[in-house]
């Protein structure tokens, strides 16, 4: 599904932010980054069987942006979006006791049934940046859904101060990863 990584110089809390992400989103693999290019990390995913790489950008020591980028055989192409980060909640912040890598397939990302538009499409923008074949649902969040068994689930939470997102079962409802705010979205053309 995707290769996570940081950038160059990473802290503690933005390696330990990539390990939390690669045990909530199917699928994943998280990459120590190294000297590695983005160009490497294209061919890397590419032999992995990888379409995207999301790399873990640093803000004043703390993750700071999510940036993604599409891997193709011979192509390395920056997704044009962003997602600029206000703060987040590692799992061992939230208590969670599970530490082991998710089960599931697929993930989805949940908005809430009365989400407004700008908050529609920014859930839209994040999955098309995690896989072409994620879908947002809106889903009743405040109690257990049915039907999301074999999902992990990335749901849309608050959205007053920012997007806050976090990580749930989609069988138990139990939330399995780190919570994170983004604050904006930040479209940028070709270089």
């Amino acid at each position: 599904m995707i290769l996570i990584t940081t950038s160059r110089r990473p802290t503690q809390r933005i390696r330990s932010f990539i390990k939390d992400l690669a045990r909530s989103i199917p699928n994943a693999v998280k990459r120590n980054r190294g000297k590695a290019s983005t160009e490497d990390l294209c061919i890397e995913a590419v032999a992995r069987g990888l379409p995207r790489v999301l790399i873990v950008e640093r803000w004043k020591g703390n993750p700071g942006m999510l940036r993604f980028i599409l891997a193709a055989p011979r192509l390395c192409e920056q997704i044009r979006i962003a997602f600029i980060l206000k703060g987040i909640t590692l799992s061992r912040e939230i208590g969670l006791k599970s530490r082991r890598k998710t089960d599931k397939r697929e993930l989805i990302i949940a908005a809430p049934s009365n989400a407004g538009k700008e908050s529609q499409t920014l859930c839209e923008e994040l999955a098309f940046c995690l896989g072409e074949h994620i879908a947002v649902e809106h889903i009743n969040i405040s109690r257990k859904p049915e039907g999301y068994e074999e999902y992990s689930v990335l749901a849309l939470t608050a959205w007053n101060q920012g997007w806050k997102f976090t990580f749930y079962d989609g069988e138990t409802w139990d939330e399995t990863g780190p919570r994170f705010t983004i604050k904006g979205v930040w479209t940028f053309g070709k270089a």
